[in-house]
């Protein structure tokens, strides 16, 4: 529907534009709070990085979600869809990130992060010992 003005003709594009940014300042300058969001330092390691983020922006939409620092619910919902819509694109990443890094601590390419997690040795390299051999009767 058409913005009008007061004589019901149609606001020309200049105005149009005038009331749009007056409405974007408003929303801007509408009070509002600041999200108290305690996220970990970012890992030194770039192979958990993916996950790292996954989970940083998790906290951000769950604090988003629950306080009220958004000018408007509309902003607030744009807001969650768009983070809802980056951790659909960082999910898959972030289990592929996880099964690699698994695979590199078992097969010893890099040390592990969980201390009881070596596993089985790799059967390659080592050397039967001596067995006894049957003798006929």
């Amino acid at each position: 529907m058409p913005s009008r003005d007061a004589n019901g003709r149609e606001l020309s594009g200049n105005e149009k534009r005038k009331r749009g940014n007056d409405r974007i300042k408003g929303e801007l300058a509408a009070p509002g709070r600041d999200m108290d969001i305690d996220l970990d330092s970012p890992p030194d390691d770039t192979s958990q990085l993916v996950t790292w983020a996954a989970g940083a922006l998790a906290k951000v939409l769950h604090a988003a979600a629950r306080d009220n620092a958004f000018a408007t619910k509309g902003e607030q919902l744009r807001f969650l869809s768009d983070g809802l819509a980056k951790i659909g694109m960082l999910r898959d990443k972030a289990a592929e990130q996880d099964k690699l890094r698994k695979l590199a601590e078992k097969h010893k390419l890099v040390k592990s992060t969980n201390p009881g997690s070596e596993g089985l040795e790799p059967f390659a390299g080592t050397v039967k010992p001596p067995t006894a051999r049957r003798t006929r009767k």
